[in-house]
């Protein structure tokens, strides 16, 4: 077992990590499409796993009930988070979007206690609240007016989709390491996703993009799929056995926070002052959630 430390650790760098993918995805995507921007970065990812699990040795055939599990995580967290991502960014901006992302760890807290009964407290409850409202500081820039401004449409319940398939796969993941290390859940789970996601991007033509893809995009999809799938997911898998769900997915709220802070030092864009009030109130949310001796409530 990782001390929590090494934890809280892994879990920032994958925060961090993700955030770098925004930067990755926009050199990679004017070259194209969406959907086999996805196929080229799970390749990668499958790629460096299977590599991995050969090196460490740790390839373990699941039973039935396992592969079960496995198949789902692949559809929720892979397939279906992406298909649901790129659909509902036709037709709501990537902040609007973002913001809706945001919810994740509240929904995770809701469905690891309603799903896996964890325990909810006060510290959590408040936490998570307090690191949501730091998010939301950071994505809309102070301007909380962007909130209500069109109402909910379709791109939102699109985007919501994301949610419900990560929060699914969170959970998944968590039954599914009380027989498989996150390395082997993580490894099966992109494998299936990856192969969905080929079958889908050919039949969209994806084939004829690959040869017109030039070596800084290539760049950019290695980074997404070593560093931002097989390295990241194995990570945040290793964050939910310790942690438990509703504790790994709150340090998704980082991510929008080193986003910006990666665009200001690679890309040049202005650092304002609702991205360190917002990043503060995500870290603080952080600590108070995962402090370690907490009173039950539920």
């Amino acid at each position: 077992m990782m001390t929590i430390t090494k934890i809280y650790i892994k879990l920032i760098l994958v925060a961090f990590i993700w955030g770098g993918t925004f930067i990755a995805g926009r050199i990679a995507a004017p070259y194209l499409s969406p959907y086999t921007g996805a196929a080229l970065r799970f390749t990668f990812a499958s790629i460096c796993l299977l590599w991995l699990v050969s090196k460490t040795h740790s390839w373990v055939a699941p039973s039935p009930k396992i592969w079960l599990q496995t198949i789902l995580m692949g559809l929720t967290g892979v397939v279906v988070y992406n298909l649901c991502f790129f659909e509902g960014l036709k037709h709501i901006s990537a902040s609007r979007a973002a913001l809706v992302i945001a919810t994740n760890p509240v929904c995770a807290l809701l469905a690891a206690r309603i799903f896996l009964g964890e325990h909810l407290t006060l510290r959590r409850i408040v936490g998570i609240l307090i690191s949501l409202c730091g998010a939301v500081i950071v994505i809309t820039q102070g301007d909380l007016a962007l909130l209500w401004n069109g109402g909910i449409g379709i791109g939102e319940v699109i985007i919501f989709g994301c949610v419900l398939s990560w929060v699914t796969y969170t959970l998944l993941s968590k039954k599914a390491m009380q027989t498989l290390s996150p390395l082997t859940a993580t490894t099966y789970s992109t494998l299936i996703g990856c192969t969905f996601l080929i079958v889908f991007a050919i039949s969209k033509g994806g084939i004829q993009e690959i040869a017109t893809i030039p070596i800084n995009a290539w760049v950019a999809l290695a980074f997404l799929g070593i560093l931002g799938t097989a390295v990241a997911f194995n990570w945040y898998l290793d964050g939910v056995r310790e942690l438990g769900a509703a504790g790994a997915a709150l340090f998704i709220n980082l991510v929008p926070v080193f986003a910006v802070l990666l665009a200001v030092s690679i890309l040049g864009e202005s650092l304002n002052l609702t991205t360190l009030v917002g990043g503060g109130l995500v870290i603080g949310g952080i600590s108070l959630t995962n402090q370690i001796k907490e009173p039950k409530l539920l």
